[in-house]
């Protein structure tokens, strides 16, 4: 199968794995290489290939235990409901 050398804003998207609208501010920012092709804006598929290339690789932190994990923030107090007198 040929495998298109341009794709629309919607496919571009799909192709990266976000909205329309992170795929336009890419290509506004010139982080995405776009083309007008009879009045529709195109996406160069290689253009999405090197973006997802140039994004940093997922570090997961690990923690080795309840001594390594970071502090909880203290509680606040709560507050006592204030009653209501009946006449």
């Amino acid at each position: 199968m040929i495998e298109p050398l341009t794709l629309s804003i919607a496919d571009a998207a799909k192709f990266i794995g976000c909205g329309r609208t992170k795929t336009k501010e890419l290509i506004r920012t010139k982080r995405l290489k776009a083309v007008l092709l009879d009045h529709r804006v195109k996406v160069y598929t290689d253009s999405c290939r090197a973006y997802i290339a140039s994004l940093p690789e997922y570090q997961p932190v690990l923690f080795n235990g309840p001594e390594s994990a970071p502090a909880k923030p203290a509680k606040r107090p709560r507050r006592k409901a204030s009653r209501k007198v009946r006449p």
